[in-house]
């Protein structure tokens, strides 16, 4: 009685053998054979491999450095700069802003923030920008601008947490705080 795997075996055996007597036969033209086979893979694998540059590149680490999120009313508006930082809000502020400072981005890295207010849990999400679009890629500012006011024209008092995300991943966040106004 013969098994599968016996059946398996004595098929293997005679192909192999078929194949080695071929090659014993044809001697001189398994080499060339071979050398033309191991060159069409080898020309498959790259074409394969010049599809995906996107992949390749994004796979590579970012020289780009960041400072801390700075929170603040007011930045210049050529460089984009805080002109101050605090972590105490009043509702009424005309706007509030986010910087972080950069350094060696490239312009294929994107960059957005995530605005939360940490007693109501809702966020808002900038799009996502791309360094492309900044005038100097050694260094600079990533700016964003949080404008979400109640019916009232004021900010919403309570707790807030803003991140900042490079090329998808979250990198700095702060947190601070919205109050109603001194007396």
């Amino acid at each position: 009685m013969i098994f599968k795997d016996d059946c398996f075996l004595l098929i293997t055996e005679i192909i192999f053998d078929d194949t080695i007597n071929k090659m014993k036969k044809n001697r001189f033209n398994v080499k060339p054979f071979l050398i033309r086979q191991k060159f069409f893979i080898l020309f498959l694998l790259i074409s394969v491999i010049s599809l995906f540059p996107p992949f390749i590149i994004s796979c590579t680490k970012s020289n780009a450095s960041f400072d801390s999120i700075v929170v603040c009313e007011s930045i210049d508006q050529n460089t984009f700069e805080p002109l101050s930082d605090t972590s105490v809000l009043e509702s009424t502020a005309k706007t509030i802003f986010a910087a972080v400072s950069y350094k060696n981005v490239e312009k294929k890295d994107s960059y957005f923030f995530n605005w939360t207010n940490l007693d109501t849990h809702e966020q808002k999400t900038t799009e996502k920008y791309y360094f492309s679009e900044k005038r100097d890629l050694k260094k600079g500012y990533a700016v964003s601008v949080y404008n979400y006011k109640n019916k009232t024209g004021m900010f919403e008092p309570g707790s807030y947490l803003v991140e900042f995300y490079f090329n998808d991943i979250q990198k700095l966040k702060k947190t601070f705080v919205i109050r109603e106004p001194q007396m």
